[in-house]
C-alpha cells in the first residue's frame, strides 16, 4: 500500500502496481495530469474496474495474471480479519508478482556494462 505521504510516486514514468486506499484517490488524481501515463483503477473492495482503457488483457503475461488472480482468491479465502496480517499477505502477493515481472532487470544491466 502506498502511504499518503508518497502519493507523488504515481507520476513515476514507469509501469507499476500500487495499492492506495480509496480515501487517497482524490490525492492520486491531483498528482496526475494530461501528460501522465494512463492510470488503470481497479477497486479491490468491489472487484470492479473504475477506469480502464481496453487493453488490460494484454498488459501482463497471462501466466502472471492467472497467478495473481489465484493468489488473491486464496488470500481472500484465508482472511484472518487481523488487518496487519491480511495487509501483509496482500502486499506480499503484489511484491512476488513485481519480482517475477522485474526481478531479472540486473541481468540486462550486467550485459550492457560488459559490452565493449
Amino acid at each position: 500500500m502506498l502511504p499518503k505521504k508518497m502519493i507523488e510516486a504515481v507520476t513515476a514514468p514507469t509501469p507499476y502496481l500500487i495499492g492506495a486506499m480509496t480515501e487517497d484517490l482524490p490525492a492520486v488524481q491531483r498528482e496526475l495530469n494530461e501528460d501522465s501515463e494512463p492510470l488503470l483503477h481497479f477497486d479491490m473492495d468491489t472487484g470492479e474496474f473504475i477506469r480502464r482503457y481496453g487493453d488490460e488483457n494484454t498488459m501482463l503475461p497471462l501466466k502472471t495474471v492467472n497467478m495473481l488472480e489465484n493468489d488473491l482468491k486464496a488470500a481472500i479465502d484465508n482472511l484472518t480479519h487481523d488487518q496487519m496480517t491480511d495487509n501483509e499477505a496482500i502486499s506480499n502477493i503484489f511484491l512476488n508478482i513485481m519480482y517475477k515481472l522485474l526481478g531479472h532487470y540486473k541481468i540486462l544491466f550486467d550485459n550492457v556494462s560488459r559490452t565493449p
